[in-house]
């Protein structure tokens, strides 16, 4: 769906070029919650730093870490990091279609969490 929709630029950049290093492996948590009757999406600002995703709005996540048991630990871990909460394992519903990232050379899996409340896991309440 994604390559779908995406522009014709995105489409040619859809995967790596082979001339250059391999992508590293990310993953990122859509965090689905209920506010207000409806479902929303959780999302972040990245700060501001000298790299390709300064400033940027994103999920949250990051690259994989050899203590990370798979992608779904590593996007509970990097969320956990950047939001300050842990989602349980047993809300993770799946995993959405890899995307590749040019700018950084990413291939970073979505992994789709719910939870009935945010209260006591998002700063924000």
């Amino acid at each position: 769906g994604q390559f779908e929709m995406a522009t014709a630029e995105r489409r040619r950049s859809n995967r790596p070029n082979p001339q250059e290093k391999k992508p590293r492996i990310a993953a990122v948590l859509c965090h689905l919650y209920p506010k207000d009757g409806r479902i929303r999406v959780l999302l972040m600002k990245r700060k501001s730093y000298p790299g390709v995703h300064s400033d940027q709005i994103s999920f949250p996540g990051g690259k994989v870490e050899e203590t990370d048991t798979d992608l779904v630990d590593t996007a509970i871990r990097e969320t956990e990091e950047e939001m300050g909460f842990r989602l349980p394992r047993d809300r993770v519903l799946g995993a959405l279609s890899d995307l590749y990232i040019p700018p950084s050379n990413f291939f970073s899996l979505p992994i789709r969490g719910l939870l009935t409340s945010t209260t006591g896991y998002c700063p924000s309440g």
